[in-house]
C-alpha cells in the first residue's frame, strides 16, 4: 500500500484485491464512488453513510478518503475522466457495470 499527496487531499494507492478487502468490504454501509480515471488509475472515494447524508457546508468531511487502483486491475467497465465535480460521479458497482444507474 503506497501513499500519494495530491494537492491538500491524501490519496491511497492500492491493489483490487487490497481495495476489495479493506475498504469494499469493510465499509458495506458506506458510500464508495467512482470519481473516474486519471494518469492509469481509476480513483474511488469514500464517505461514511452519515457524511453521505449530512454533508459538510465546507465541502469535504472528515470521514472521506481517497483511494486509487491500477486502471488494468479493477473491474470498471464504464470509465470517465476524473472529476472532482460530485455530479459526475457514480457508485463503484455502477462503474463496474453491478448495478444500473
Amino acid at each position: 500500500m503506497a501513499f500519494a499527496l495530491v494537492g491538500c487531499t491524501r490519496t491511497t494507492t492500492m491493489s483490487w484485491r487490497e481495495f476489495n478487502a479493506e475498504v469494499i468490504s469493510k465499509h458495506p454501509d458506506d458510500v464508495i464512488w467512482y470519481c473516474g480515471s486519471k494518469d492509469g488509475y481509476d480513483c474511488f472515494r469514500l464517505i461514511s453513510l452519515y457524511d453521505s447524508l449530512h454533508p459538510d457546508p465546507s465541502g469535504r468531511s472528515k470521514s472521506e478518503r481517497d483511494y486509487r487502483v491500477l486502471s488494468t486491475d479493477t473491474p470498471v467497465t464504464h470509465r470517465q475522466p476524473f472529476s472532482t465535480n460530485r455530479a459526475s460521479w457514480v457508485s463503484w458497482a455502477q462503474a463496474a457495470g453491478l448495478t444500473h444507474g
